[in-house]
């Protein structure tokens, strides 16, 4: 009787052993489907960290070797790579994002003001973008240091824009310089 007890207490441990393959496959399964949609909310916020990343260097002018070590190694890295949808990472990589929007806003801010206050002082000074171009040019003959960032070019573009009403200001660090140098040379004449 002894044997078949042991057998039969045997048989019993098989089937609770495969009660908890089972049991460890549904676990698996239940586990994967909680991680699936984290996975798929880190692709997401990979994807858009590095859109953000590429369209406020274009608008700060920024090259990729002028944001942190990590961001910079995050940017070259491939979707594939390990550790690239790791957390911590993705929170550092937005993080820094942030900051850079902070620096753009303040940035269009300055550029907003720049050109109200051109804007205003041209239209009560009755000048034109010819004449705006001209001021700006003489203002930066006398200083070498905006020589160096200055562009004719821009510069032409900003007088145009200055002498346009309701327009967008863009955010763009040296149109803001060239904006702010319009205003500059307009606050010299209308005192």
């Amino acid at each position: 009787g002894r044997e078949s007890e042991e057998g039969g207490a045997s048989a019993a441990n098989k089937q609770p052993a495969r009660l908890s393959l089972l049991k460890q496959k549904e676990e698996a399964n239940k586990i994967f489907e909680e991680m699936e949609p984290l996975f798929i909310r880190a692709k997401a916020r990979r994807e858009k960290i590095h859109n953000d990343a590429n369209d406020l260097l274009s608008s700060l002018e920024r090259s990729k070797e002028e944001v942190s070590d990590k961001l910079k190694k995050f940017l070259k890295k491939s979707e594939s790579e390990d550790g690239v949808l790791q957390e911590d990472l993705l929170a550092s990589c937005e993080t820094e994002l942030r900051k850079m929007r902070v620096v753009k806003s303040e940035l269009l801010v300055k550029s907003n003001s720049a050109y109200e206050k051109a804007n205003r002082l041209a239209a009560e000074t009755h000048s034109s973008s010819e004449e705006l171009f001209q001021l700006a040019m003489s203002l930066t003959s006398n200083d070498p240091k905006k020589l160096i960032w200055f562009s004719p070019e821009l510069c032409r573009q900003a007088c145009d824009f200055v002498s346009s009403n309701n327009v967008r200001v863009p955010t763009n660090k040296l149109f803001g310089k060239h904006l702010e140098l319009v205003a500059e040379g307009l606050e010299t004449i209308a005192e």
